[in-house]
């Protein structure tokens, strides 16, 4: 393949998550083969880990909460995970 074929595919392939690429590449690459050879297992895992690789896809950020302050007010920001606080900042006017 042209190095700029592999680079495309790179760049197509980040895409997806990890999970997503191994198994595309076991599976594609070989999938009529396996088919052919009754090789049923492989094709398997190999779909098997395209569907795990969807299901775990990574959270889109999202707002969870907004607010307007005034000018001459402080203000904390909690970053909590679950009910454990993992980093704290504090804006002083």
């Amino acid at each position: 393949m042209s190095a700029f074929g592999t680079y495309v595919m790179t760049r197509w392939y980040r895409r997806f998550p990890m999970p997503v690429r191994v198994g595309v590449r076991i599976g594609v690459g070989s999938a009529r083969e396996a088919v052919r050879n009754y090789d049923m297992s492989r094709l398997a895992l190999s779909l098997a880990m395209v569907a795990y690789g969807y299901s775990r896809r990574r959270a889109v950020p999202r707002l969870v909460y907004s607010t307007s302050i005034d000018t001459d007010q402080s203000f904390t920001i909690k970053v909590l995970r679950g009910r454990r606080p993992i980093a704290e900042g504090r804006v002083d006017r």
